[in-house]
Parts: structure tokens; sequence; C-alpha cells
């Protein structure tokens, strides 16, 4: 207990029995406590340099233990200073940190004009992410349909969120369903959820999103472009909140990463069901692959085993099969 004064488990055994018994010597030390004479000798070289315990005058051979009041209290003042001085020096890096900060806010971060903020570069990019994630308070979530970002870019990620759980924001995003293949975006999503963040998976995602503390939110500036390329920082408490309000529907139908898909009362997944409508509205399977972000091998595979659940022999009969029984007049409810 006593080992962030400097004092081992053995050398506060020691230290305890002699203040128990101070006629013990060492001999009785290393007989009544089991423990090597070389250990014990090394146990009292320890007590004596933290002024715990010294030679008896009488008899130098012999030992004897400084009184708690006088050895602790010594050391205590001294861990006491030398923690007001790491304070101190603590507070002197804070104030010359926040100096460097105001000093590269000043020369590479735009000022804010309005209600929209365009950014062009993906460099001006990540710097502004990172500067409006230091100062999250609450809670940062995104929506993040891009399932292919460089591994320098999931390492930021990744180094922003446990930044910000340490400072107790909520993290929560959502990536599409394709991310389940993809073994090194799954490994840094579960590496994610060991951070404390909350991440769930969707069919698809209209667009890449970031929100923080519902006040300011990150678009991309084209439609459809890939996170990190282009983006406009929105600050009309209005626009936050209608896109927050997108968030919270997305994240209400997502499904937690690593658990088994949630099915209907049809025994439909979420994919299933957003396959099936595309295909109904006369979308090709490599259309619909697109859309759902899984490749047209896995959706040939959903519709032959929807086409075997179905008890049909073909796709077509499959076709009337579903508005027979009324699976997407269930899955537009």
């Amino acid at each position: 207990m006593l080992d962030a004064l400097g004092l081992d488990r053995q050398a506060e055994l020691v230290y305890r029995a002699m203040l128990t018994r101070p006629d013990w010597g060492v001999d009785d030390l290393v007989d009544r406590l089991d423990i090597p004479a070389e250990t014990v000798r090394a146990c009292l070289d320890q007590l004596a340099g933290l002024n715990l315990a010294r030679p008896a005058v009488a008899d130098p051979r012999r030992w004897r233990p400084v009184s708690p009041d006088i050895g602790l209290e010594a050391l205590l003042a001294q861990h006491r200073m030398e923690i007001a001085g790491r304070q101190q020096r603590l507070e002197r890096a804070r104030a010359a940190a926040a100096d460097l900060l105001a000093t590269y806010a000043a020369l590479h971060l735009p000022v804010a004009g309005g209600d929209l903020e365009r950014l062009g570069e993906p460099d001006d990019i990540r710097s502004r992410v990172e500067w409006i994630t230091a100062r999250a308070e609450q809670e940062v979530v995104a929506l993040l349909p891009d399932h292919h970002p460089d591994p320098a870019g999931l390492a930021v990620r990744a180094a922003l969120a446990e930044s910000m759980r340490a400072r107790g924001v909520r993290v929560a995003a959502v990536h599409p369903y394709r991310v389940r293949t993809d073994a090194t975006l799954a490994r840094h999503l579960r590496r994610m959820i060991g951070l404390g963040c909350e991440i769930r998976i969707a069919a698809a995602l209209p667009v890449c999103l970031l929100i923080v503390d519902g006040a300011t939110a990150l678009l991309p500036s084209v439609p459809g472009d890939r996170c990190g390329t282009g983006g406009i920082l929105v600050h009309h408490p209005t626009l936050v909140a209608a896109l927050a309000a997108l968030f919270e529907e997305i994240w209400r139908g997502a499904q937690a990463f690593g658990t088994p898909p949630r099915r209907d009362g049809n025994g439909l997944s979420a994919t299933e069901r957003e396959l099936l409508e595309l295909l109904s509205r006369g979308l090709t399977d490599e259309a619909a692959g697109r859309k759902l972000g899984v490749s047209l091998r896995t959706v040939r595979r959903m519709m032959a085993d929807l086409t075997t659940r179905l008890g049909a022999t073909s796709r077509f009969q499959a076709g009337v099969r579903t508005q027979q029984l009324g699976w997407l007049a269930d899955a537009r409810r």
C-alpha cells in the first residue's frame, strides 16, 4: 500500500514487522517472515534510504524502525513537494500548448463567416475536424458511408476518438453493412468499440456527416463525394438541427456492429427488405448492389436465399410470392 512512496511490498512487510517487534534482529526477521537474509538486508537498505529505519546506536549490527509519524510524514511532505512541482510544470506546459494552438489557428484555420464555411483541401478538412472535435464537450456523431479510408485516416480517427472518450465525450458512428466484409475496417471498428465508442451499421447511408455537440455539422461540398475530399461546415442552428434529426433517424434503424441482423415479422433483415424494394422498382442486381454497398455476388446470393425461403423456383415467381405475402407492403409501413 506504500508503493506510491517508493516502498515495495517486501520492504513494507519488514517495516511493519519491525514496528510490531522492535526487538527482532535480522535473523528473527528472516525466520519469522520466511524471507531470505539477502532480501531482508536489501529491504533494510531501502528503508534506510527512505529514512524509515536506521542502525541501532548501541549495536550498529541491529536495526531500529523510525516512527511512522516522523518517517512517513517526511516522505509524504517530499512527495507533496514533487507533486506541486509537477503541477507547476504541467500548468506551464498547458499555457505553452494554448499559445501554440492559438498561433496555429490564426495561421492555418479559416475564420468562420456566417452560417456556412467552405473547406477545400483534404488537409484543411482534417485540420478542421481535429480542431472542432478537440473542443467537443458532449457528443460527436457521424455517418461514414466511405468504407475505404486510408490507414492514416483510420489512425487519426482512432486517436481523436481516444482523446474524446478520455474527456467523457460520447462518440457514435454509423457505417454501411459492407464494413463487415472488410477485415481492416472491421478490426478498426472493434478497436473503436474497445475505446467506448458506439458503432452501428445500416443498409445505406445518404451522406457523409459529422455533428459536434449539436452545434456544428460537416458535410461534403459535392453530393456523393468521399468523406474528406471537400466540405462545408454548417453553423446555422436550424440546419444543424435538421441534420441531427437525420442522424437520429438512421441511428434508430441501424443495428449494433458485431450483432446478428434484426429481422421483422416476415423474417427479413433490413438489407433484404431494402433489396426487395430496389428490385421491385426495376433496378438491376448491379445497381441494387451499388445502392446497398454490397457486391453483385452478394446480391445474387441474397436473392437465391430469398427465392428458396419463398418456396419459388424462379426470380419472377419470387416477385409474385413477395406481393402475395405482402412483404413489400409490410416493409413500407
